[in-house]
């Protein structure tokens, strides 16, 4: 990614280098964390397996592309903050299934609780939910323990998106492509030995992902 961060990333996966991503066939089986930290990403279940890609010439990681999309990869973090920034470059293709609300790009989870209502943050999603997104879908938003924070629209689902999210204690800080900007203010966030999952919501059903990511940085 052509910034600089100033620290070293805690976890960062990037689909453009082919040595950190196992295949079988097509399907990913483990995405390496190129931080040094050794956060590698797995799939939670055979059939919940992303696939290798393109967009427009580009490596990728494409999931929904079996069908119920569903896929997700899951990284362990076994780390404690509450001040964390994530950024993602990624896209929602479409809705997905009639039931998809909310398409994941990146989550942060508690394995003992459910994603959606404690002690998560979702950093990015992509929203076609009138009622619910802080914004006119499509909309990239923030959720925090269930509850949506922040939104801003985008022009139309597959175009690529480069997401800034910032959690600062209660705050939380949108800035999709460089430019809007929006904070909000929820609960605090502690993370502690939590999941990070790319793609899909564990429960599936609302929150399915069909589209890709090429890379993320936290």
């Amino acid at each position: 990614m052509p910034i600089h961060l100033g620290t070293a990333p805690a976890v960062w996966f990037d689909a453009s280098d082919s040595s950190t991503i196992t295949l079988s066939g097509t399907s990913v089986t483990q995405w390496n964390d190129k931080s040094g930290n050794n956060r590698n990403a797995t799939p939670p279940a055979v059939n919940l397996r992303p696939v290798y890609g393109q967009f427009q010439a580009r490596p990728v990681i494409r999931f929904g592309e079996t069908g119920d999309f569903k896929d997700r990869l899951d990284a362990s973090l076994s780390l404690t903050v509450n001040t964390i920034t994530v950024f993602v470059v990624g896209s929602k293709t479409d809705f997905g299934q009639a039931t998809n609300r909310y398409s994941r790009l990146v989550g942060f989870w508690n394995p003992t609780t459910d994603y959606a209502t404690t002690s998560s943050w979702i950093p990015a999603y992509v929203s076609r939910d009138v009622s619910a997104n802080p914004s006119p879908p499509p909309a990239v938003g923030t959720n925090r323990n269930g509850v949506n924070l922040t939104g801003q629209s985008i022009t139309g689902y597959g175009v690529p998106l480069l997401v800034a999210s910032r959690l600062n204690g209660i705050t939380t800080t949108l800035r999709l492509n460089g430019t809007a900007t929006q904070n909000n203010t929820g609960s605090s966030l502690a993370l502690s030995s939590a999941t990070m999952s790319l793609g899909g919501h564990s429960d599936g059903a609302a929150s399915e992902l069909h589209g890709w990511i090429a890379e993320v940085l936290v």
